[in-house]
């Protein structure tokens, strides 16, 4: 526990603000430089509390370890997905790049994806108790 604590810690208040700093050094300081880091910041925080949450749950491939429910997954079924989407929007406002709009694209195709084939194996492992679930959960 005290190494997931110190790993929040480290990505959060050493990490991230590298990140930014680097960010504003390097992109113009206007509206849309400003909007994309106000995105960053929380997506990228709440990005590593959902991680944490899903603890050993977590994999590459769609598994029904266990079904969380607790935390950011009480609100929205799929929070890594959402928030990890919006850092990347983040990215792209920051850095206005056409790459990094592609990818933005390319990332949302995959999300998509990969949550219809999550969907489909907790469906499975689950049954009602995950489609009840799904009922009162967002994405």
């Amino acid at each position: 526990m005290k190494l997931k604590i110190a790993t929040f810690i480290l990505l959060t208040f050493i990490l991230l603000p590298l990140i930014i700093w680097r960010l504003l050094s390097k992109f113009p300081h206007d509206l849309m430089t400003y909007i994309g880091i106000t995105l960053i910041i929380p997506s990228f925080v709440l990005l590593i509390i959902a991680i944490f949450q899903l603890g050993d749950s977590l994999a590459v491939t769609p598994q029904a370890k266990e079904l969380v429910t607790k935390g950011l997954y009480s609100k929205i079924r799929h929070p890594m997905y959402v928030f990890g989407m919006l850092l990347f929007l983040g990215f792209a406002m920051v850095t206005r790049d056409v790459i990094s709009y592609v990818v933005c694209a390319f990332a949302l195709v995959n999300v998509i994806w990969r949550v219809r084939r999550e969907n489909r194996v907790l469906e499975e492992k689950f049954g009602d108790a995950y489609r009840t679930y799904r009922k009162q959960v967002w994405f």
